[in-house]
């Protein structure tokens, strides 16, 4: 991993918050977010945990594409539409899905 690797980073989904850096290796999502877009972390190959809120809805379809060392995602009951993270790939990639 290289030494200017992100370790944590908030995602806020406006401005700076939205540009997700491919090297993070963990995400929190801000509780003001809603929903996250399609593609919001796709490629980002060094993240291996992702924090969802209790007020997330969505996640949009592909947001973890090519997430390849995600092992845990943290969901509260609250999140509706979880498209990406019940397909068979990603679920073969997470090894831990926390509510």
């Amino acid at each position: 991993m290289a030494d200017d690797a992100v370790d944590e980073f908030v995602y806020t989904g406006v401005g700076e918050g939205a540009i997700v850096p491919k090297d993070v290796i963990r995400v929190q999502v801000n509780p003001t977010v809603l929903a996250i877009p399609i593609e919001a972390f796709h490629y980002c190959a060094a993240l291996t945990e992702v924090e969802l809120h209790h007020d997330l809805r969505e996640i949009g379809v592909r947001s973890f594409f090519f997430c390849k060392a995600l092992t845990q995602v943290h969901v509260s009951d609250g999140v509706r539409a979880l498209e990406e993270a019940r397909s068979p790939v990603v679920n073969l990639l997470i090894s831990e899905v926390r509510h």
